[in-house]
């Protein structure tokens, strides 16, 4: 059965997620040497409370907001909860095991969407969701984040372009495009699961021989960049005015920060420093800023406004 959330009933799980971004900002800053204050105990939290916490709350409140259905709330509501527990220093397990059933249900969702309406975009957002749960069941068991990281990259790379696949049914890409676009996904996802094995049978002490291998996933991602940079809408919908453009050039320039990302992870690998720039470029540059503060323009007013949304539903 359908239900009407109205926005109200929304904001708690917002303010949570930007509760879990500011708390993940100050542990970033933490760990570069800055002192910031009630921050210490957030050092090694900057991982899952940016990705699992903030991202993963958002991403499903938005997909639980397409979905329509109540049940689909609770995704939000126990990656929340689990944001929430390792703030208060319980992340382990119980807050991380929220996280868990938050992703679990994340991808319940998007199969459902996938039945619905069967299409390769759907398959790679299903992908998406199920790599997040997969780096969430490495964080309730307590590896650490650098021998899983890349299954939250995962997640996040392919919710991206698999939206961006989805919007490229307006501009009609042909199936070769669609075979290139599933070649890089493979090949991601055989980058990840060739250390899997070897890592479960570790437990968490964790080799660099373990670490997928970044070959694989560094030509992925610039094959990926290079993909979107040629069949992406957004090509097109640059050339047009005012906040078209501005949605094309954010994620246009998310596509760039994939292709450095890429050129780096094939170069070095999993040394430091560029260990630290592959994610952040990844991550907050070209999954999250860029894409987040063109397509913003959009999304966001639907979670706060009931007016807009009113706008929407009669727009042409």
């Amino acid at each position: 059965m359908s239900c009407n959330v109205p926005p109200q009933a929304r904001r708690p799980f917002l303010v949570v997620a930007f509760i879990g971004l500011i708390a993940g900002i100050l542990g970033g800053l933490t760990r570069l040497g800055w002192q910031m204050p009630f921050a210490q105990n957030l050092l090694s939290l900057h991982g899952p409370l940016m990705v699992a916490g903030f991202l993963g709350t958002l991403i499903s409140l938005e997909r639980a907001v397409a979905l329509n259905r109540l049940w689909g709330y609770l995704a939000p509501g126990f990656t929340a909860a689990g944001l929430l527990l390792f703030l208060t220093g319980l992340g382990y397990p119980a807050g991380a095991i929220l996280m868990l059933a938050g992703s679990m249900l994340l991808t319940v969702m998007l199969a459902l969407f996938l039945w619905r309406q069967p299409a390769l975009s759907a398959v790679t957002l299903v992908l998406a969701a199920a790599m997040l749960a997969t780096g969430n069941v490495f964080l309730a068991c307590r590896y650490p984040v650098y021998s899983f990281v890349w299954w939250w990259v995962g997640f996040l790379v392919l919710t991206i372009a698999g939206e961006r696949l989805e919007l490229s049914r307006l501009v009609m890409i042909s199936s070769f495009a669609q075979s290139l676009f599933l070649t890089v996904v493979l090949t991601f996802l055989l980058g990840l699961f060739a250390p899997t094995y070897d890592i479960l049978v570790s437990g968490p002490l964790v080799t660099d021989r373990q670490l997928p291998p970044h070959y694989l996933l560094g030509g992925a991602l610039l094959a990926l960049s290079l993909w979107l940079l040629r069949y992406d809408i957004a090509t097109r919908t640059f050339r047009q005015g005012g906040l078209a453009r501005f949605i094309a050039t954010c994620l246009l320039s998310g596509n760039i920060w994939l292709t450095v990302a890429g050129i780096i992870t094939i170069k070095y690998g999993h040394a430091l420093p560029q260990y630290d720039a592959i994610l952040h470029c990844v991550m907050l540059d070209a999954c999250v800023k860029t894409p987040h503060h063109g397509c913003g323009a959009v999304i966001k007013p639907g979670h706060f406004s009931a007016r807009n949304q009113a706008k929407q539903r009669v727009a042409p």
